[in-house]
């Protein structure tokens, strides 16, 4: 050994990554994570894929609507979905089943979105969910700051945002 560091390609690295995610799916290594404790998945938006331009929404904070779905799907045969009321309860009585593994969705801000795209299909599949409203954000067309920025980088691209940066645009 020479003591110079191996580069792996990014196809190569994509390669060992789908080797050992196969491999703990054959072994079901996932079935033994998480039991007796709970996931709480914190979901922000919902959008069909031609909407994710338009939302001027940021990577990460938004799932496509049919990966959604799939997603809850997954939950439903893999986790006991349960409310965030009833995983504080199990909580607090001490009665996590150290068998089973729990999960919790949950949506921060409550855009319009969630309604639209993620509630029907919760309706749909039934798991429990808990939506944290902005609640001084109900009822009116007002962004977060984020949203601005998105706004500014895709219309001026980063030469605007310098110039909002530096007072230079109202």
């Amino acid at each position: 050994h020479t003591g110079e560091s191996v580069k792996l390609s990014k196809a190569a690295k994509m390669g060992v990554r789908r080797t050992l995610a196969a491999f703990c799916h054959a072994v079901r290594l996932y079935e033994m994570r998480l039991r007796g404790r709970a996931a709480i998945l914190a979901y922000h938006r919902v959008l069909p894929g031609p909407e994710v331009d338009r939302a001027l929404v940021q990577p990460g904070m938004y799932v496509e609507r049919r990966v959604f779905e799939l997603q809850m799907r997954f939950l439903r045969a893999a986790f006991e979905v349960v409310s965030l009321a009833r995983l504080f309860e199990l909580w607090s009585t001490g009665g996590l089943d150290l068998s089973r593994r729990y999960c919790v969705v949950t949506f921060d801000v409550g855009w319009r979105d969630n309604y639209l795209h993620a509630f029907p299909i919760l309706r749909r599949l039934r798991p429990p969910a808990t939506i944290f409203l902005a609640t001084e954000r109900v009822g009116t067309l007002g962004g977060f700051w984020p949203d601005g920025l998105a706004y500014l980088l895709k219309q001026g691209g980063v030469g605007m945002f310098r110039l909002a940066l530096d007072g230079g645009c109202d």
